[in-house]
Order: C-alpha cells, then structure tokens, then sequence
C-alpha cells in the first residue's frame, strides 16, 4: 500500500518477494501429474526458505490453505466479506467458549469488490478450488470410517487442544490430540506427549453415563444445577485440578 494513501486502490504495489511465494505454491498444487499435498508445498517452502506472509522462516498447512482459498491473488479483494459475531464455540473441552468475538461469513450481495494487481489466473485458482474441494471430500469420507461417538468432546491433557479420531492399523480406533500430528509444534519442539486414547474404551463410558442418565431422571436435575453453579466450565475444573496438583505437592513433601 502507498504509505501516503493506503485506502487508494489504484496505488496498491505487488511486494515482489511475497508474490514470488504464491506463483509457485498454486503451481505445486495443481500440477496435473502429481500434484503436491498441502504438508508437501508447507515441507517445500520452508526448505526454499521462502519467508510466511508474517516474515516467520517455517510455514505451516493453514497458511497454505489460505493462500490457496484467498480470491484476492486473481484481481479482486471483497471487503466486508465477514462480520463479527460473539464467539460460541470452544476450542477444545478444557478450555472456555471463546474468547472475544469470532467471524461469519456476510451474504455476498453485501461484499465490496475492489480491484488489485492479479497474481494468479482465474483458470489456475479455479483448478485449486476443484482440488481442494476433492481433498476436503475424501478427507471427510476418510475420518467417517469409524463413528466416534464423542467426537470434539475429548481433549490432551498437558496442551487441552481437542483430540482427532484416528483409525489406525491394524483396525484400531483412538482419539488423538492435535498437539501430536501439528508439524510446527514439533518443529518447535513442542509437540504434545498425551498418549492415544481408546475410542472405544471412551465410547463404551460414555454410552453406560447416557444410559445411566436416562434411567435416573434425577441425576439430570443434579447436574443441571450443578452446571449453573459453574462445576462443568473448563475454568471451575482447571481450577479443581490445579487444588488437587497442590495438594499432592504438599502431602510429598
């Protein structure tokens, strides 16, 4: 942007080293023979020590996703294209709703289309569409094999990032937490140690406390209150957890 008239579209530049980045990552991905995978374009710019689009030397998936969905390398940036809503959804089960506002898609009659300098064709980005759009698909029939039955409900201990349901060979089903398979947490050396845990074994907990709730009427009034008295937020048992750590800090001493 023109540091002079930064709201001027007619005076937005190309930056040279970012937009050297996107060529190639578009190319990567929709190769007609064998075209990269979002961790192989991630693996491959970090090796070409091409910087992120924040200046950081190690790239991570999402970012490529990103670049790959942006519209705005074809020529046109849409403004107004999200509105702020109060976040409602939490990140994991050990951690509280939120925090601050999240985004929302805006109905497109309402967008703003301002014109930029294209990096990439319209026939190249509609090529990555498409593949994403398989990838998406196939990831989804993939995880489906095997119904979890909490799934988005389980969640690592020692990071408290929500857990993926994992079918593992041979047949095996597990609930595992993000902070194991994020490359640029292990990169940082970071990378959760919360072990596999048993889907089944959880499924089968879960099913006998829902049957159990079902059968007993009244747990369901005891919980209720329970909850609105604060027990179940992640804060309330964070907080009883960190008592019970203390404790048995003290008692070994």
């Amino acid at each position: 942007m023109d540091p002079e008239r930064p709201r001027d579209p007619q005076r937005l530049r190309l930056d040279p080293v970012k937009a050297a980045g996107i060529t190639p990552i578009c190319a990567w991905s929709t190769a007609p023979q064998t075209p990269a995978t979002l961790d192989g374009v991630a693996k491959r710019l970090t090796d070409d020590q091409i910087p992120t689009p924040r200046g950081g030397p190690r790239w991570h998936v999402a970012s490529v996703w990103g670049i790959l969905r942006a519209p705005v390398y074809t020529g046109t940036a849409d403004s107004e294209r999200t509105r702020p809503v109060p976040a409602r959804i939490r990140r994991s089960a050990l951690r509280p709703v939120g925090p601050g506002d999240s985004h929302r898609p805006a109905p497109p009659e309402e967008w703003i289309a301002i014109p930029v300098p294209a990096i990439v064709s319209p026939e190249t980005f509609a090529a990555a569409q498409a593949r994403l759009a398989r990838k998406t698909h196939m990831a989804r029939r993939h995880h489906t094999t095997h119904d979890y039955w909490l799934r988005g409900l389980v969640s690592g201990g020692p990071c408290q990032l929500a857990c993926l349901g994992r079918t593992l060979p041979p047949g095996s089903h597990d609930d595992l937490c993000r902070g194991r398979t994020d490359a640029l947490r292990a990169a940082r050396g970071e990378r959760c140690t919360a072990r596999f845990a048993p889907a089944r074994a959880l499924d089968e907990l879960g099913w006998q406390d829902l049957c159990r709730i079902l059968t007993e009427p009244a747990l369901i009034t005891h919980e209720l209150a329970r909850a609105h008295g604060g027990a179940w937020l992640p804060q309330a048992l964070q907080a009883r957890r960190k008592t019970l750590r203390d404790a048995r800090t003290q008692l070994e001493r």
